[in-house]
């Protein structure tokens, strides 16, 4: 079975899943950012904070944000948790 999801990572080093807002119902989302409350038809998962942004919210969340990497156990065992998910239904 070929993996439809792979994550990704920012310059800064945060990993992120890119992914259709559809894809969302996976996991028990409606693909609504998480941010401003949009319906995004394409948008990014943050294994990290839980989150579904759509592309603006997430550009702007990731310029703002500082990576830590002592959290870097933490959000690899969200990114598995959510890839199981999705590359598994």
């Amino acid at each position: 079975m070929e993996n439809k999801f792979e994550l990704q990572k920012t310059e800064k080093g945060f990993l992120f899943l890119p992914m259709k807002g559809s894809d969302t119902a996976k996991f028990g989302g409606i693909g609504v950012c998480d941010f401003c409350a949009n319906y995004a038809a394409e948008g990014k998962l943050i294994p990290a904070l839980n989150c579904y942004y759509c592309n603006d919210c997430f550009e702007r969340w990731n310029r703002d944000a500082s990576y830590y990497p002592e959290d870097s156990n933490y959000e690899n065992r969200k990114a598995q948790y959510y890839l199981e998910i999705l590359n598994n239904h």
